[in-house]
């Protein structure tokens, strides 16, 4: 099974009473990245946030498991390094990059 992302929600203020939700998803090497954010702003932190969790449970395929890495599964038989990538579990680097195009 492919490890557990590091995904959290937090609520960010850009202008007073104007509330986004984001998704911010760490790395193995402590490097966190916005990964998603609300285009509509919320009127409240909680409805925000609120709102932020139901996203965050979109990225997830099986509740019962959490939302998983892309990538190789960590139970299978290795067959090699995949060039580009140290492992199942992609770079922050990678991320930024697509998060950017």
């Amino acid at each position: 099974m492919n490890p557990l992302r590091h995904i959290s929600v937090y609520v960010d203020e850009p202008a007073p009473g104007h509330f986004h939700w984001v998704l911010h998803e760490g790395s193995p090497c402590s490097v966190w990245i916005d990964i998603a954010d609300s285009e509509q702003s919320y009127p409240s932190w909680t409805e925000a946030f609120e709102a932020g969790i139901v996203e965050l449970y979109r990225t997830v395929a099986d509740e019962r498991t959490g939302p998983r890495a892309i990538g190789e599964d960590e139970d299978a038989d290795p067959v090699g390094l995949r060039s580009g990538n140290a492992g199942p579990v992609r770079l922050a680097e990678d991320l930024d990059r697509e998060h950017e195009a």
